[in-house]
C-alpha cells in the first residue's frame, strides 16, 4: 500500500433496532513522512498499521475518493457490497458501481461538497448490481490528501431505516419543516459565503402572540391544526431558497438569502400577511397575531448568536404592543443584558426592604366611599431608582422568583388592612392582591392564602385576588379549580386587563369571576366616540350578566366617572382619586378622597356616619 491511512475517531456499534452503524473520519498521509525520535516513529508506525487493519476489517462498508470520485481506498465490505469478486475498486471511479439512472444525483451530491455549499450529503442511490443503499459523503480537507471525500456505504438492509432516522433528525415531526438541527448547519452555511464576502441574509424568528389561548380554548389538536396550516401558508409567501424552521411550540424561523436591509421591511410585512385572514379548524374561526424579530446576518456572529438576536428582537415587538415586527439593533442585546443582572437582584431585594407595597383606592361610583384598595409592588433601587413594576415583575415571572414575590405581596396586604381596620373605624375596606399565572395554578396556593389569613386573622371576604385574562387563560381547567377552592374561604377573584388577551370569550362561563377589572383602554378618550360607549356598555352587561361586579381601571377624569355611572359600572379607581400611595398615607388620602367626591354633582352626598 503506498499511503498510511490514519483515522481521527471511530465509533462502531449495533443500535437496539437495526444493523451496524459507525462514523468514521479518515485521513491519508504520506507513509515516509519525518518523525521525531525512533521510538516515536515506531509507535506512529505501529499505530498506523493498526488502523489500516482497523479500516480494511471494519464492518461497515468505507472508501476514501478523490475530489473527482475516484476510489483511493476500500475496505472488504465495500468491495463486497459493491459485488467485486475479485481484484480491488481501487482506481475505479465511483459512479460506475452505481445504476446509471442515479448516476447524476450522487455527482449534484458530490459537487455541493466540492463548491463547499456543504460539509456533508446523504443521497440514496442504487448499485448496478440492484442493491438499494443511502451513500453519506463527508468533505474532508487536508492531511497530506486535500479534496479526498470519506464515504460509507450502509448495507442496503439497512436504507430505508437510515433514512427514516435521518427525517427524525432533521425535521419537524408536525410540520416536516426543518427542525433547529438543520436549520442551524443551513445558517452556518450563510454566515461562510458572507464571510467570503458572496453572500447577504436576514434572520425573521415569528412567535404568535397568545397561542395558549388557542389550545386551551379549543384543544391541542386545533392548535396542532393551526401549527400545520401556518406552515402551508408561510411556504406560500416565502420564496424557493428562503429556509423554512420550526424552532420549537409556535416560533418558527426563517432564513432569507440574497436579503438586505433595504429588503427587510417587505419581507417581513410578508411574512407577518400570513395571518390576514383567519384559519378555519375544528369548526372554528380563529384569528391569530405574531410578533417577528429580524436581524440581519452580521459576519462576527455565530448561529446561535444570530438566533438570540433575533429572539430578543421579537420580545421588543412584543413589549411594543405586539403583531408586528423590529429590527435587532446593538442596544437591544445591552438592555437584555441589564435585566439579566436586574432579574438576579430581585430576591436580595426583597430580603433588603427595597421592595414595598403601596396601596391605591378603588371608589364605588354611585357613591364615592373608598371600598377597598389594590396593593402595587414598588421597588426602590439604591442605584438605579424607581424600577418600573412591569419591569421587575416581568423580570421575576421567567424565574421562581415571581413565587416569592406572591407571597410578600399576599402575606404584607392582608396583614397591613387589619391594621388599616384599626386606623379607620366604621369602614370595612378589602384589599386586592395581584397573583402571577405561576401562583394560580399552583395546586397548593389556597392553602397558602388560608394560612396567611389564618396568621393575620383578617376574613376571607376582604381579600380579593387578580390574575390577568392571559394569565387565566394559560390553564382553564386549572384556574377554574383554583377559583372554586378560594370561594371557599369566601376570597372573591377578579379577572385583571378584561378585553386585552384572547378574543374569544368562551372561558367566562367556566370561571365565573366575581369581578371583572376592565382595561384602561375601553375608558380613557372622553369626549367618547359613539362606537366606544357602545362596547363599554357591551362589557357591563356582559360582566352584569355573568353575575360579576364591574371595576374600571385607569378613571383619570370626571367625564369618564359620569359616564360609568350612567353605564351601571360598579366601582373605578385611577389617578381621578388617587394613585398608588404608602400605606402611611391612606387615612390621608381617603379623607382627600371623600372631600372631592363631595363637589361631585351626580353623586348623592352620603354623610359620614352612614359610611
Amino acid at each position: 500500500m503506498d499511503r498510511a491511512l490514519a483515522v481521527d475517531g471511530t465509533a462502531v456499534g449495533r443500535s437496539p433496532s437495526g444493523p451496524r452503524s459507525a462514523v468514521v473520519t479518515v485521513t491519508a498521509a504520506a507513509s515516509g513522512r519525518q518523525g521525531g525520535p525512533q521510538g516515536g516513529r515506531s509507535a506512529a508506525v505501529d499505530r498506523e498499521r493498526l488502523v489500516v487493519q482497523a479500516f480494511q476489517h471494519c464492518a461497515v462498508p468505507l472508501a476514501v475518493l478523490s475530489e473527482q470520485g475516484t476510489i483511493l481506498e476500500a475496505n472488504a465490505a465495500l468491495s463486497s457490497l459493491l459485488g467485486v469478486s475479485s481484484g480491488t475498486p481501487v482506481g475505479h471511479q465511483l459512479a460506475e458501481y452505481i445504476a446509471s439512472e442515479d448516476r447524476d444525483g450522487l455527482a449534484f451530491a458530490m459537487g455541493s461538497l466540492v463548491r463547499d455549499e456543504l460539509r456533508s450529503i446523504s443521497t440514496s442511490a442504487r448499485l448496478r448490481n440492484g442493491v438499494a443503499s443511502l451513500i453519506s459523503v463527508a468533505w474532508y480537507a487536508g492531511g497530506g490528501l486535500d479534496g479526498a471525500f470519506v464515504v460509507t456505504l450502509p448495507r442496503h438492509e439497512c436504507a430505508e431505516d437510515r433514512a427514516a432516522l435521518m427525517q427524525q433528525a432533521y425535521c419537524d415531526s408536525l410540520t416536516g419543516l426543518a427542525n433547529r438541527s438543520l436549520f442551524e448547519q443551513r445558517l452556518d452555511r450563510a454566515l461562510d459565503r458572507i464571510r467570503t464576502g458572496s453572500g447577504r441574509a436576514a434572520l425573521f424568528l415569528l412567535d404568535l402572540d397568545d397561542f395558549k389561548g388557542v389550545n386551551d380554548t379549543l384543544g391541542h389538536h386545533v392548535g396542532d391544526e393551526l401549527l400545520v396550516a401556518l406552515t402551508d401558508r408561510l411556504r406560500s409567501r416565502t420564496r424557493e431558497g428562503d429556509t423554512l424552521c420550526r424552532f420549537g411550540g409556535d416560533e418558527f424561523l426563517v432564513l432569507a438569502e440574497d436579503v438586505g436591509e433595504g429588503d427587510v421591511e417587505p419581507m417581513a410585512r410578508r411574512i407577518m400577511s400570513v395571518l390576514d385572514q383567519p384559519f378555519q379548524l375544528g369548526g372554528s374561526s380563529v384569528t391569530q397575531h405574531a410578533s417577528v424579530g429580524v436581524v440581519l446576518l452580521d459576519a462576527s456572529m455565530s448561529a446561535h448568536n444570530l438566533i438570540e438576536s433575533a429572539d430578543i428582537a421579537m420580545y421588543e415587538a412584543k413589549r411594543g404592543g405586539k403583531s408586528r415586527f423590529v429590527t435587532f439593533r446593538p442596544h437591544m442585546k445591552e438592555r437584555a443584558v441589564r435585566n439579566f443582572e436586574l432579574a438576579q437582584e430581585i430576591l436580595p431585594a426583597l430580603e433588603r426592604g427595597e421592595i414595598e407595597l403601596h396601596y391605591q383606592p378603588i371608589v364605588e361610583v354611585k357613591t364615592g366611599q373608598v371600598v377597598g384598595f389594590e396593593a402595587l409592588m414598588r421597588w426602590t433601587h439604591p442605584k438605579h431608582g424607581q424600577i418600573r413594576p412591569d419591569v421587575f415583575i416581568g423580570l421575576a415571572e421567567q424565574t421562581d422568583v415571581a413565587m416569592d414575590l406572591g407571597r410578600f405581596a399576599l402575606r404584607e396586604a392582608c396583614r397591613a388592612l387589619v391594621q388599616l381596620t384599626l386606623l379607620m373605624p366604621g369602614r370595612r375596606p378589602y384589599v386586592a392582591v395581584n397573583i402571577t399565572a405561576r401562583h394560580f395554578y399552583d395546586r397548593g396556593f389556597h392553602r397558602l392564602v388560608e394560612d396567611v389569613l389564618t396568621a393575620t386573622g383578617l376574613s376571607g371576604d376582604r381579600l380579593v385576588i387578580e390574575v390577568t385574562e392571559t394569565g387565566a387563560l394559560g390553564d382553564l381547567d386549572e384556574s377554574a379549580r383554583t377559583i372554586r377552592r378560594l370561594e371557599m374561604l369566601n376570597v372573591t377573584t377578579a379577572i385583571d386587563d378584561f378585553g386585552t388577551g384572547y378574543s374569544s370569550l368562551s372561558y367566562l362561563p367556566r370561571l365565573t369571576p366575581a369581578i371583572i377589572k376592565i382595561d384602561r383602554s375601553f375608558v380613557s378618550g372622553a369626549p367618547f366616540a359613539e362606537e366606544q360607549v357602545a362596547m363599554l356598555r357591551a362589557v357591563v352587561g356582559l360582566s352584569h350578566t355573568m353575575g360579576a361586579r364591574v371595576i374600571a381601571e385607569g378613571v383619570e377624569t370626571e367625564e369618564e366617572l359620569l359616564l360609568l355611572n350612567e353605564l351601571g359600572c360598579e366601582l373605578a379607581q385611577g389617578f381621578l382619586f388617587s394613585r398608588a400611595i404608602p400605606y402611611e398615607q391612606i387615612p390621608s388620602s381617603v379623607r382627600a378622597i371623600d372631600a372631592q367626591v363631595r363637589q361631585l354633582d351626580h353623586l348623592p352626598q352620603t354623610s359620614e356616619a352612614s359610611r
